[in-house]
């Protein structure tokens, strides 16, 4: 994709957050704490984590409560430890979301 260029949605997360730039990346990238946080569902969630943590590498999330599931996935753009996160986010609609880059 040449710079600039998008083919569906971009959103872009900007958030403060008291705690170190270190945890809040190993939150996004440990397959064993995205488990913990990542779920659109309250209550008891069943949630798999997969990810290959390497530009090109994929991620994927099956989350399943009692009643729903979902089901996420992309791959990593951009890697730039513990400051930049980049993927693309295909979500249960199998929409794909580009990622954001400051000339967009």
């Amino acid at each position: 994709m040449a710079s600039g260029e998008t083919t569906g949605p971009v959103v872009q997360v900007r958030r403060r957050l008291k705690a170190g730039a270190e945890d809040i990346f190993d939150l996004w990238t440990r397959p064993d704490l995205m488990v913990r946080w990542m779920s659109p569902f309250a209550g008891a969630v069943d949630c798999q984590a997969s990810c290959d943590l390497r530009p090109g590498g994929a991620y994927s999330l099956v989350m399943t409560s009692k009643d729903a599931s979902r089901e996420v996935s992309g791959t990593y753009v951009q890697i730039e430890r513990p400051h930049r996160l980049v993927f693309t986010w295909m979500g249960p609609r199998r929409t794909m979301w580009r990622p954001w880059s400051p000339s967009n």
